[in-house]
């Protein structure tokens, strides 16, 4: 009989980078661990410069990554995608956002 613990793979990860406390609450997951940036929930949030790469270095080990940016102006918004793309290039981002132009988005 082994003496190790049996522990969960990691699962994937779902981040938050909102000022709006509405969307925050409104998004939430069975299957995977949400993290919330400047959430309320310290086991459950993270802080820091969104527009810094620095910011997401703690994201590198997740299995897969998938984010919400949801800020003002479009220009902060932007920040946060190149930051956190710089981390995690194979992340799947949702930017919702008036501004950029120049991203992927509906025809």
């Amino acid at each position: 009989m082994s003496s190790e613990k049996n522990h969960a793979p990691p699962r994937p990860l779902l981040i938050i980078i909102s000022e709006s406390d509405s969307l925050s609450a409104a998004l939430r997951s069975k299957v995977r661990d949400v993290r919330r940036w400047r959430g309320d929930e310290p086991d459950r949030s993270f802080d820091g410069d969104p527009a810094d790469p620095a910011t997401y270095g703690w994201i590198r080990e997740a299995p897969a990554v998938t984010a919400v940016i949801d800020l003002e102006p479009p220009e902060r918004a932007r920040g946060a995608l190149e930051a956190l793309r710089s981390v995690r290039q194979d992340a799947a981002i949702m930017l919702l956002s008036s501004g950029p132009t120049d991203v992927d988005g509906p025809a």
